[in-house]
């Protein structure tokens, strides 16, 4: 008998075309609310969310209690993180421990570290001829995630312009001051390759989230996931403190030669200066989800060996499909989307892909030995590919790098000023104070930089000052002290600096909080309902959907009656 999971629309409407074809007279479906008893009324979220946090003992125990139970129970995290805490544990033992196999966490747990001592997966027993199916939108949608692949029509797609030879101030001219970014395909050309980079690194730990191995043991799990997949959140190596762990990678590599600018930022010190460079190390399918690039700064990714497909958003524009931003009180920006890069191309890529006009989005595939120039406040995600030509370890590396310049500096400086919640690299208790620590080194040893860059700024505020908008929901720069704290509109350009400067969280359509209390959209606004007389007599004149929109006549029903307002 072998167990599939399909998603729930499946058993009304049929199979979908990249569904596997079932024969469905010979399935059996399982009856949900029989088979999980009294905690079939929970959603599926929560009764995974409640399986994660039970240990392998009573996981093992559940699966065996019903056919819903046995699903629910190997679609967690459960036998994932013991396999991962068994493996860590052997690795300090021995680095040269292997990485379990099987297609399955609970395969590979059996294989590893079963109770018996046998590194060998159990016997399986004999499947029947009947097939039994589990429907539920949250365990297909993990397993998609899980074994998927990667379609051909997210890689063909390409709009970013590529060029090599740049010199420095061609670089500048064309792309660095209009902000748009470019592949460098000649940059990253003679960079070490992986086997070098194994052999320096040795046995020193890298950081994975949570957890600290080995770059060899993590090349064995990464190699693992390459060849079966069964990970729906792969862990993901990016260290930003592999030069003061491996000196030789951090002395192996320059910056390319038309990125190569001084970084304003390395005037505070190695150890004072907010974190700019990160080792990056994934198998296919893995990568950076959503975010913007921190402190206002610029970033080229140098791709040593794989590749990677990016996509990018303008500054300005709304969040990117599927994910949201949250603004705090206290002006402290949060980023909500899915939890990997790849659920994010499986649940929002078509539709970016049909607003990509709108969003003027932009994307391609960045091959080994090639450079991206990211620009400050751009949008953007990344994704291993899996690896061609003569790329052939299953595994991608990059190195990745943020830079202060004359060019950013005026956005460096007033994000440190009217974001300091937001300030990311430096311990909390310096949030507050890198952008005064910043400008005094600054005026120490680049006097005339800091003046222009301060005059750009004054500038740069006074034009986003004369572009807000006309109508009542608008952002006030200068806003007194007693006026009430001002709205950012969803549709302005600055949106989301906006809301961050000004501690301001749009919660949804028609309310919001500031200053930590919530209340309606005139409230904020100073403004205050007119009487029923003058909205009716309104009504003669405004359409009638604007009014609605407005929420003027959201008026009780009259039981009984015909349906219109009282």
């Amino acid at each position: 008998m072998r167990l599939r999971v399909r998603p729930l629309g499946d058993a009304y409407v049929g199979p979908s075309e990249n569904s596997e074809q079932v024969d469905y007279a010979s399935q059996f479906v399982v009856d949900r609310r029989k088979s999980l008893g009294w905690i079939s009324v929970l959603p599926d979220e929560l009764i995974l969310a409640i399986i994660n946090q039970l240990p392998v003992a009573d996981l093992a125990r559940l699966s065996g209690a019903s056919l819903a139970a046995h699903a629910f129970a190997n679609s967690g995290n459960g036998w994932k993180e013991a396999v991962l805490d068994a493996y860590e544990k052997e690795v300090g033992e021995n680095a040269d421990s292997s990485f379990p196999l099987g297609d399955t966490w609970r395969a590979r747990f059996q294989a590893h570290v079963a109770s018996d001592g046998s590194r060998h997966p159990r016997k399986r027993p004999r499947l029947a001829s009947r097939q039994v199916v589990l429907y539920s939108d949250v365990l297909a949608h993990l397993e998609r995630c899980a074994r998927g692949g990667v379609p051909e029509e997210w890689l063909s797609y390409s709009n970013i312009p590529r060029c090599h030879g740049l010199t420095a101030a061609e670089f500048q001219r064309r792309y660095e001051s209009s902000n748009v970014p470019v592949v460098i395909t000649d940059a990253a050309r003679q960079w070490p390759s992986l086997e070098w980079l194994h052999e320096q690194c040795g046995e020193t730990r890298f950081r994975l989230g949570h957890r600290e191995w080995p770059l060899p043991a993590y090349l064995r799990y990464a190699r693992a996931m390459t060849d079966c997949y069964t990970d729906d959140a792969l862990l993901y190596l990016f260290d930003c403190r592999f030069g003061e762990k491996v000196p030789e990678l951090a002395q192996a590599y320059t910056p390319p030669r038309c990125l190569d600018t001084p970084d304003l930022f390395a005037l505070l010190g190695e150890q004072h200066r907010p974190d700019y460079r990160w080792l990056i190390v994934g198998p296919p399918r893995s990568g950076s989800t959503f975010h913007q690039d921190p402190n206002g700064t610029s970033a080229w990714n140098a791709v040593i060996c794989g590749r990677k497909k990016w996509v990018l958003l303008p500054p300005g524009e709304l969040a990117p499909p599927g994910v949201r931003v949250m603004v705090d009180a206290d002006g402290s920006r949060h980023v909500l989307g899915p939890a990997t890069v790849y659920e994010w191309f499986v649940n929002h890529y078509d539709e970016m892909c049909e607003r990509r006009q709108a969003l003027r989005a932009i994307e391609t595939v960045v091959n080994a030995g090639e450079v991206l120039f990211v620009p400050r406040g751009w949008w953007h995600c990344a994704m291993n590919l899996e690896p061609v030509g003569e790329w052939d370890d299953g595994v991608g590396v990059a190195l990745t790098q943020n830079f202060c310049n004359a060019v950013n500096l005026p956005h460096v400086l007033q994000f440190l000023r009217h974001s300091p919640a937001n300030v990311s690299g430096v311990p909390l208790a310096r949030r507050a104070t890198l952008y005064s620590e910043f400008v005094q080194v600054l005026q120490r040893d680049c006097p005339e930089m800091l003046a222009d860059a301060q005059r750009r700024l004054a500038a740069l505020d006074v034009r986003r000052a004369r572009s807000k908008p006309s109508s009542p929901f608008r952002f006030g720069f200068a806003a007194p002290a007693t006026s009430s704290p001002p709205l950012a509109r969803e549709t302005h350009p600055d949106r989301h600096l906006l809301q961050a400067e000004s501690g301001l969280a749009v919660v949804d359509e028609l309310t919001l909080v500031a200053g930590g209390q919530r209340r309606s959209r005139d409230a904020v606004n100073g403004e205050h309902r007119r009487p029923r007389g003058a909205l009716l007599a309104e009504s003669k004149r405004a359409p009638r959907r604007r009014r609605v929109a407005r929420g003027e006549f959201a008026q009780p029903v009259r039981k009984g009656g015909s349906g219109h307002a009282r």
